[in-house]
């Protein structure tokens, strides 16, 4: 199990998700401080230059990418209704 996985994160996400309206969730992106992060991780991941820490950190971006898609396709599915 990774930090990500933990009950406690699923528990703040779903917080996250019961206290924010579907339309604030679907806005919700990264900084562009943040994007230039992943992509200079991606861009190391392919020439396979991460170090250790960098490829728990990069795991961790694409782990919260996978939820926040979740929350997002939970939030267009509460605006069909």
């Amino acid at each position: 199990m990774t930090d990500l996985d933990s009950p406690v994160i699923g528990h703040l996400l779903g917080y996250i998700e019961q206290i924010a309206t579907p339309e604030e969730i679907l806005s919700f992106t990264i900084s562009a401080d943040e994007q230039a992060r992943i992509d200079a991780l991606l861009s190391r991941n392919a020439d396979d230059e991460l170090t250790a820490e960098e490829r728990i950190e990069l795991d961790h971006y694409v782990q919260m990418e996978r939820r926040v898609i979740l929350m997002k396709a939970k939030a267009r599915a509460e605006l069909k209704k």
